[in-house]
């Protein structure tokens, strides 16, 4: 196995993108960055990068496209890394070294009792196992995102963040990644042994297994952002000022008097 990055486009039944980049643009404001992907082909290198972009004091009362692009890949990679199939690789006689089988995008799948065509086994992963086929849409429908909306409440509510104990809080980039390599032998790949057929027994552990790296994902990306963010000036939102009771405050632009004016979950 091996660790690979990968980035939008969406994932397709037939195809799933896995790309690195030469990053080099000039922001509106002057600053420069120069991101060699290349060189550092992985989600751990991007990931960290991101984050120390973020906090850069260049960028920190900016308000930046940079700082925008960089909150976007952020949170593409943190739900990327946590998806077994963007952090792994199967390699045998017919999927040869170094891609093997590309995360699963040349693993294609069937239904063990209709025969039907699941496409790849990563679009299978990325799809949530049909849970999350509403987002295959563009533009996404309002009654999508409702969707999403009832789905993550209801992971939630199943998958806390006391659920996961310590594992919740782990910062470590490189052991998120580890953690999915060892899903993806453990019930990605590991229970196929090699065949192309997808059992229901296989469709059920695979479902839970997605949903509870949904969950922990998010609240270790919430983690990050609260890292990453606080203190950084939000234009007409204000300026995260403090956290209390895992909630993030925000202070109105021009407001003398201090006041806490809104509160969102993060």
């Amino acid at each position: 196995f091996f660790l690979m990055i990968r980035r939008p486009p969406r994932s397709t039944q037939s195809r799933s993108s896995a790309a690195s980049d030469v990053y080099k643009r000039q922001n509106n404001d002057g600053l420069s960055l120069n991101f060699e992907l290349y060189q550092n082909n992985n989600a751990i290198w991007a990931i960290e990068k991101y984050i120390q972009t973020i906090k850069d004091k260049r960028l920190k009362s900016k308000k930046t496209v940079e700082k925008a692009h960089m909150l976007r890949l952020l949170t593409h990679f943190i739900g990327d890394i946590h998806q077994p199939l963007h952090a792994s690789a199967f390699i045998n006689g017919t999927y040869s070294t170094p891609k093997g089988d590309s995360g699963g995008n040349k693993y294609f799948v069937e239904d063990d009792i209709t025969g039907q065509d699941f496409g790849n086994l990563h679009y299978l992963w990325d799809s949530g196992i049909g849970l999350l086929k509403a987002l295959n849409e563009r533009p996404i429908k309002a009654s999508s995102l409702e969707y999403v909306r009832k789905v993550s409440e209801e992971i939630m509510k199943n998958y806390t963040k006391e659920h996961f104990g310590p594992l919740a809080k782990e910062k470590s980039v490189l052991k998120w990644a580890q953690e999915s390599l060892q899903l993806a032998n453990d019930y990605a790949y590991g229970p196929l042994n090699g065949s192309k057929v997808i059992t229901k027994e296989y469709q059920a552990q695979a479902f839970e297994v997605i949903k509870s790296q949904l969950a922990l994902g998010g609240y270790r990306l919430a983690q990050k952002l609260r890292d990453a963010l606080r203190g950084q000036d939000f234009g007409q939102r204000g300026t995260i000022l403090r956290e209390q009771e895992g909630k993030i405050k925000f202070l109105a632009e021009g407001d003398e008097t201090n006041e806490d004016i809104e509160t969102e979950d993060i």
